[in-house]
C-alpha cells in the first residue's frame, strides 16, 4: 500500500519528499495529478 505525504500533513513521514516534488515541474498545482504522480514516482 503507497501511503502518499500531503502538504497539510505536516506529521507524515515524506513530507520532505512530497514538498520536493510539489515544487519541481512533476507538480502544476493540482493536487490530485501531484498526489497520483507522487505514488508513481514512490513505487519505483
Amino acid at each position: 500500500m503507497i501511503q502518499i505525504a500531503r502538504p497539510w500533513d505536516s506529521s507524515g513521514s515524506g513530507n520532505m519528499e512530497w514538498k520536493k516534488v510539489f515544487k519541481s515541474d512533476i507538480c502544476v498545482g493540482d493536487l490530485v495529478l501531484c498526489s497520483q504522480r507522487y505514488a508513481v514516482l514512490s513505487s519505483h
